[in-house]
């Protein structure tokens, strides 16, 4: 405690309150203990790259000038604009505009007195942060923030800390938003403004803590590199998966965990508000994506969601990892460690398939090894349907893509399922194979487009996502030559298997798929992590039970539908 500073506080209150003042001020900080979480940005995660070119605009180091013009026009004077006083601090920042300060941030250090952490020399610690009133809501805390951060690093500070009570979930956004990365939590109590709680360090820590930040549009190359690299990345977590899947209405969030510099998770969070309603349910599609021995990293991941849930009103979270079945034998499930529930379905009608179908490219050296390794059934109809002219190409431009895009719904009408709009198949041209991370192949018959297999590549995997051949040339045997030129352009592309998706609700599309020397593959499944219980188990019935009875009639409607569409 510092007796002095006791006495500033003291003598400045009672200058400048009435008593009755006075007695709620006595009264609302004679004991107060908060929880709090701390961050930290250092040079290795401030994004130096994309920063510099941003301008920090009206955020200037302030002059302690500055802070005694506005006390003459702002009654009463804000906790925030004394520090130099109580503290004897000098360096803050500030947002100005037409002389008016709209935002004021504090920078302690080393040897500053009232502060929650142990700093070394190269730290700061960045306290008292305020915005005015009729300034809130313009993003003027992360842009100080940022400017802060890009002055200090910029002059030799290694790290910037900052602590957020756990409640204020907008000032955790916005430092989150700059790029500070919880690293941990602790309690401040005060009495009368004076700190009692020990000064704490988590540098001795911070090997061992998962930092989780979220991410946006500029980091999209960064993402794709990083999370390709993880071993049970899928090509549904490459960044632009959550740009496809906004054109149907769902907003995504790009999650990732990090143990020092290096990524050692990731998940896009998705996002899909029902309408009429303040609620929304949240999607993890085949995430996240870590190791299941990394409990740290999937708890730290979760518990970013959990805190995402709450700003959403979200009803519950679905998740299906691309981790296989066999990998929580034994009851070493993570995910139930979490208070996750296990679903026992294989299937749903909005999420990734649970049983997949998979070729394994690694197996042969060579295109001939592979192709005499498949069924003998299968290489006799790839011949003869070379034998009776049809052809395969890469499509070249949009026009390709549109006359696919007419093609593949009249093959799911003849088929009796529900195909996606054109924007969808258009968001998976621009976010996957205009980027270079997949292809869309045509097969004709006699100059005519008869068929196609759109496929998705990331991290040395490759997804068969759409595909089909009309059933007039059903004959042609050229469903068995598209999937095998799939199969040769993903082995071309360097990647180790090819998947044909769900293992399909019929015997005989298990039978096809099979027959080019592929396995059925078991994936962990589904889990459920419910927000609102009694709501959560209205549309688990409505999903698994109601749903399943009224499919196949709503599949009919939506096709006439279709037909009269304009």
């Amino acid at each position: 405690m510092n007796p002095l500073r006791l006495i500033r506080i003291a003598n400045s209150m009672f200058c400048e309150n009435s008593i009755g003042e006075l007695g709620k001020l006595f009264m609302r900080f004679l004991f107060r203990s908060d929880n709090v979480i701390v961050f930290m940005l250092d040079s290795d995660h401030f994004f130096a790259e994309d920063q510099e070119n941003e301008k920090c605009g009206n955020v200037v180091k302030g002059g302690l000038y500055q802070l005694d013009m506005i006390s003459q026009r702002l009654d009463p004077i804000p906790w925030e604009f004394r520090c130099y006083k109580y503290d004897g601090v000098k360096d803050f920042f500030v947002v100005k505009d037409a002389g008016e300060i709209q935002h004021i941030s504090w920078v302690y250090f080393q040897n500053d007195p009232n502060r929650i952490l142990k700093l070394e020399k190269a730290d700061i610690e960045i306290k008292y942060c305020l915005t005015l009133p009729q300034h809130r809501g313009q993003g003027l805390y992360p842009k100080t923030l940022k400017a802060i951060a890009k002055y200090y690093l910029s002059r030799g500070y290694e790290r910037i800390f900052i602590s957020i009570n756990a409640d204020n979930s907008s000032s955790i956004r916005g430092a989150e938003k700059v790029g500070f990365r919880r690293i941990g939590k602790t309690c401040e109590r005060k009495v009368l403004g004076i700190q009692l709680s020990r000064r704490v360090s988590f540098l001795q820590r911070m090997e061992y803590i998962v930092a989780v930040t979220t991410i946006g549009d500029e980091h999209r190359s960064y993402w794709d590199r990083e999370v390709a690299m993880l071993e049970m990345c899928h090509p549904l977590n490459a960044f632009g998966w959550g740009k496809v899947r906004s054109a149907d209405g769902w907003i995504p969030t790009y999650i990732l965990a990090k143990r020092k510099s290096v990524v050692t998770g990731a998940a896009i969070l998705l996002t899909k508000p029902i309408p009429f309603t303040p609620f929304s349910i949240l999607y993890m599609p085949r995430g996240p994506v870590c190791s299941l021995s990394d409990r740290e990293t999937i708890g730290a991941i979760i518990q970013k969601v959990k805190d995402l849930a709450k700003s959403n009103h979200a009803i519950f979270l679905r998740i299906d990892p691309n981790v296989l079945e066999s990998s929580i034998a034994n009851g070493k499930d993570p995910f139930a460690a979490v208070d996750f529930r296990h679903l026992s379905q294989r299937w749903t009608d909005w999420n990734a398939p649970r049983d997949v179908v998979r070729v394994n490219l690694e197996d042969k050296s060579t295109e001939d090894e592979f192709f005499l390794s498949m069924k003998k059934d299968v290489r006799r109809c790839i011949r003869k349907a070379g034998q009776e002219g049809v052809t395969v190409r890469e499509a070249k431009d949009i026009r390709d893509l549109k006359a696919f895009y007419v093609l593949f719904t009249r093959f799911s009408e003849e088929k009796g399922f529900m195909s996606r709009g054109y924007e969808y198949q258009k968001s998976l041209w621009d976010q996957y194979i205009k980027r270079g991370n997949g292809v869309l192949l045509l097969a004709e018959y006699k100059g005519q487009m008869i068929g196609g297999s759109l496929c998705l590549m990331f991290g040395r995997k490759c997804l068969g996502m759409h595909g089909g051949v009309l059933l007039d040339y059903r004959r042609l045997n050229a469903s068995e030559l598209l999937e095998w030129e799939s199969i040769k352009w993903a082995k071309e592309q360097g990647c180790i298997w090819y998947s044909f998706r769900g293992k399909g609700p019929t015997s005989s599309q298990l039978k096809f798929k099979m027959k080019f020397g592929s396995k059925v593959v078991p994936l962990i499944g589904y889990y459920d992590l419910p927000f609102y219980p009694f709501i959560y188990r209205i549309l688990s019935w409505l999903e698994f039970i109601f749903l399943p009875r009224i499919s196949a009639p709503l599949t009919k409607l939506y096709h006439i539908y279709r037909h009269f569409k304009p």
